[in-house]
């Protein structure tokens, strides 16, 4: 957890210091920002996914007022990492774009995560498969195994059919590296 805290806190923090440290990549940076925010691609397995997530998640219970947070934080996390996932699609594994829906979700999700909640680690498991297409960056080598790895370890057994996609994109050597991206 100690790692998903700190990178969701690196990326905020860069998206906000963007504006004011001037540097020669930024325009390149924001470039690929721009591109990845106005161009989707589907990606139809990991929405589909996704999508049995969400329908796990409209199932909560809404006892209380705290309860229903969570689930709209769920859902709300659900939602943007659909949009996430189209958006990296699009932009050819740019790892600010992989990163982007970190500072999507907000902290009541983030809470749920640090929680270990079952369907919040089944939603971070879901995106780290992103970084498999991020080669350039060295913090992300193997972390996506080793996250999903963890979540499994936590979570596998009560909902092994939500974690089928991310097991199989994990699993999959043959694809690895070659992810069928479109231009915009």
């Amino acid at each position: 957890m100690t790692l998903y805290r700190g990178t969701v806190a690196i990326f905020r923090f860069g998206r906000q210091a963007l504006h004011a440290v001037p540097s020669a990549t930024i325009p390149r940076l924001r470039q690929s920002v721009v591109t990845a925010t106005s161009c989707e691609m589907p990606w139809p397995e990991a929405e589909a996914a996704v999508d049995k997530v969400l329908t796990k998640i409209l199932k909560l219970e809404e006892a209380s007022t705290g309860a229903k947070e969570k689930k709209n934080a769920l859902l709300d996390a659900g939602f943007k990492l659909k949009t996430a996932l189209r958006r990296v699609a699009a932009a050819r594994g740019v790892h600010n774009v992989a990163c982007m829906w970190l500072a999507m979700v907000n902290s009541t999700f983030n809470e749920s995560v640090e929680a270990r909640e079952p369907l919040s680690l089944i939603l971070v498991a879901h995106w780290v498969v992103t970084l498999r297409y991020v080669k350039q960056i060295w913090w992300v080598k193997a972390w996506p195994e080793r996250t999903i790895q963890a979540v499994w370890q936590e979570v596998g057994n009560q909902h092994p059919d939500l974690m089928q996609w991310v097991s199989e994109e994990i699993r999959d050597e043959a694809r690895d590296g070659e992810f069928a991206f479109m231009e915009c």
